[in-house]
């Protein structure tokens, strides 16, 4: 007997091992455990802004003073709140146009509390239990008024009607777009957002794109490989193998340039609980890891046993009138 073989065996019988689990005990076990553990990453999260309460809506107030400086004619990238500069795309200062006549506390509290409204919007339309509300990287996006939560929602709720308008707030948004074939809406999206080369200032914004992409880069704890190509290929395989439309979730927080927590909130249709536990930890090789041995699951275990935990028959092969095309 050769040493392939004899590793082919071994891997065989391990995986048979695991088929065999109870996993309808599993299963229950994963709807307490996972809950628990959102709330104590939470609380971590909720304690950074108890510490540091400046914080709370600044990602609302900035793109609304950015979208204000543009309006008046002065450059929205040189908008900077507590030493955090403004980075988005123009197409975000267009979204923000909206929120420029009320008080800087009036937008933050807006964007707060209108997160967590759409944020359990969101988890509706996907049928999952209420307690994804309080997985971190929403509970971080609705905390600083990033529209991460509202990217998540515009793509899920009503059936995605609304999806061609999310790559305003997020130009990302189109990733998962491109993984569900929404074709109308991308189609839709690009003509919307070619037009905006007629009024928005984006010369200013290919001009002052390395020193956007470094003020990016000094602020953000980021939770992707990107730029580190050994890990960036295994990367891509690994989210490949889950097939188009999961990867289409994944690859944003996994793959984007100088993502932070909170970019994992338009992930969730593509999560299972105890994926989404470990992306709770917010380090890149814990996030990619956790992406190959969930790979490794789907490819191998899961065509013998059911998928651990609520979320694998309700977000990723949703109903139709959950996750529009």
């Amino acid at each position: 007997m050769d040493f392939n073989t004899s590793l082919g065996r071994s891997s065989n019988a391990v995986v048979a091992r695991v088929a065999a689990l109870d996993w309808p005990l599993l299963q229950r076990f994963t709807d307490r455990l996972v809950p628990v553990g959102f709330a104590l990453m939470t609380a971590a999260v909720v304690w950074k802004f108890v510490v540091t309460p400046e914080w709370i809506g600044i990602d609302a107030s900035l793109y609304t003073a950015a979208s204000a400086a543009w309006l008046n004619g002065f450059d929205p990238w040189a908008v900077t709140l507590v030493g955090v500069y403004y980075a988005a795309p123009p197409p975000t200062l267009l979204a923000f146009v909206l929120f420029v006549w009320m008080p800087p506390l009036a937008v933050s509290l807006l964007w707060v509390i209108g997160s967590f409204i759409l944020a359990i919007l969101a988890i509706r339309a996907l049928k999952l239990p209420l307690w994804w509300v309080a997985f971190p990287p929403i509970v971080d996006g609705a905390l600083t008024g990033n529209p991460d939560v509202a990217v998540l929602a515009l793509l899920v709720v009503a059936g995605g009607r609304l999806g061609a308008l999310a790559p305003f707030l997020k130009i990302y948004a189109l990733v998962p777009m491109f993984g569900e074939r929404r074709w109308r809406q991308i189609g839709l999206a690009a003509a919307l957002l070619f037009a905006t080369a007629l009024f928005l200032p984006w010369a200013a914004w290919f001009a002052e794109l390395p020193e956007i992409t470094k003020h990016l880069a000094d602020t953000s704890r980021t939770t992707s490989v990107y730029g580190r190509p050994v890990l960036m290929v295994i990367a891509v395989v690994a989210l490949l193998s889950l097939g188009i439309r999961r990867a289409g979730w994944l690859s944003v927080p996994l793959l984007w340039p100088s993502t932070q927590l909170h970019y994992a909130a338009i992930a969730i249709p593509g999560l299972t609980p105890y994926l989404a536990l470990l992306w709770c930890i917010p380090v890149p090789e814990v996030w990619l890891a956790s992406t190959v041995a969930f790979a490794f699951y789907e490819c191998t275990i899961a065509r013998r046993r059911p998928s651990i935990g609520s979320l694998d028959t309700a977000s990723v092969s949703p109903p139709q009138g959950s996750v529009g095309r």
